[in-house]
């Protein structure tokens, strides 16, 4: 495990999710969003996931998060597991998630 090993989204993980009918959350800001955007994905930023996940929690998928870069979507998915949401999971960028998703085509 590399020394930069804990900043990594988990891509067979995701793989996985993106297979089961996940729910994409993109945690970014809306003028980020606005600037690209993974198709069905959903733009609930950061600081309104905490008002929301009594919702998102009672969803029968897996939700990934993802963002543009940083640690946006490691909160997130922090704040929706203390909340009891299991298969919740950190898709790195966007475009990473793309990158998987490109994969079950």
């Amino acid at each position: 495990m590399g020394l930069f090993s804990f900043f990594r989204n988990d891509n067979k993980n995701v793989l996985n999710a993106l297979q089961n009918g996940a729910y994409i959350i993109d945690v970014r800001s809306p003028h980020e969003y606005d600037k690209g955007k993974l198709p069905n994905s959903v733009n609930i930023p950061l600081e309104k996931i905490a008002a929301q996940a009594d919702r998102l929690v009672d969803m029968n998928r897996p939700i990934i998060c993802c963002r543009a870069s940083g640690n946006r979507s490691k909160k997130a998915v922090k704040i929706l597991k203390a909340k009891g949401k299991k298969d919740v999971y950190n898709g790195g960028t966007w475009r990473n998630v793309f990158l998987q998703m490109k994969k079950l085509m």
